[in-house]
């Protein structure tokens, strides 16, 4: 059973340039309090196949977590 599930996910800069940042919010629940990070990760697939052609894009950190509902951008 997972501590976290991710309720939604929008793309806050839509379209956006190719060298522009990525916007993110994230809304996620979680059932009980974590006192550490939780890490984020942005990952590409290229192919299902082959996680080795996998490209992190870009990662974050947030923490503590309260239980409940959570967002950030």
């Amino acid at each position: 059973m997972s501590i976290v599930s991710i309720r939604d996910v929008q793309i806050l800069n839509n379209p956006a340039k190719f060298s522009d940042p990525y916007k993110f919010k994230v809304t996620f629940e979680c059932i009980a309090p974590l006192p550490d990070d939780i890490e984020w990760k942005l990952i590409f697939v290229s192919s299902p196949e082959n996680r080795d052609l996998d490209q992190e894009l870009d990662d974050c950190c947030i923490g503590p977590v309260p239980a409940g509902n959570n967002a950030f951008t």
